[in-house]
């Protein structure tokens, strides 16, 4: 059985538990007018709280790495991965962008409810050192989505599924790109952490980082930047 214990000291991550049933209870509550998630209540914790953290040491390495200090969610939707990292990560700054205006206005009620003091709400993108995103686009159409909002030396991280591989190799641009698979014990998510820069070559990057794997990429890709 999965250890959400386990997974947290791993990670070495803390979250008020207060804060994720009020978060739960508000996204529920909304979800019946807004459909927010399809998600089912019981599963609140390991498809949306657990998935969206598998990106915090990724941050955490980043910001140790690149020195970035803010973080845009883009498409955030109900809140993810945005509001668990904010949550988990107090000193850094996260900005969550949606579309819908009125997933917007579900956030700014979201952000006031849990009194989260480092999330700003934005309906217009600027530029960013870190860029997340969860379940928005097939990846070269998120590559082309995300691109105005990185800086050139800034890093995206995508929570993909088993099909990124195919997604890999209908790629139409170049870019670097590593792909990590998980090793928690009886996790049942098949989520893939997806890195991604267009000017910054992060396959010299030493990436320690616990709980995951860097995982093989077909050949296709090895060679994308070199042929640039």
């Amino acid at each position: 059985m999965f250890s959400e214990k386990e997974f947290f000291g791993v990670l070495g991550l803390h979250i008020p538990e207060d804060k994720l049933q009020l978060f739960k209870s508000h996204l529920y509550q909304e979800n019946r007018n807004l459909n927010l998630t399809r998600v089912p209540q019981e599963n609140f914790y390991i498809r949306h709280i657990i998935d969206s953290l598998l990106l915090f040491p990724f941050i955490r390495f980043l910001c140790a790495t690149i020195y970035a200090k803010t973080v845009l969610d883009f498409g955030t939707g109900g809140g993810f991965p945005g509001v668990p990292l904010a949550l988990a990560m107090p000193d850094i700054h996260f900005y969550l962008f949606d579309k819908s205006p009125k997933k917007i206005k579900y956030l700014q009620r979201i952000v006031k409810a849990l009194d989260i003091k480092n999330i700003a709400i934005v309906t217009s993108p600027d530029v960013y050192g870190i860029i997340v995103s969860r379940a928005v686009a097939p990846l070269d159409e998120l590559l082309k989505l995300t691109a105005p909002h990185l800086q050139r030396q800034g890093i995206g991280l995508a929570i993909k599924g088993d099909k990124i591989f195919e997604e890999v190799k209908s790629l139409s641009q170049k870019v670097y790109l590593q792909v990590f698979g998980h090793t928690f014990k009886n996790l049942p998510l098949n989520s893939k952490i997806v890195v991604y820069s267009f000017g910054l070559d992060i396959r010299s990057f030493d990436w320690q980082i616990p709980g995951f794997n860097l995982l093989k990429l077909p050949n296709l890709l090895s060679t994308q930047k070199e042929e640039s």
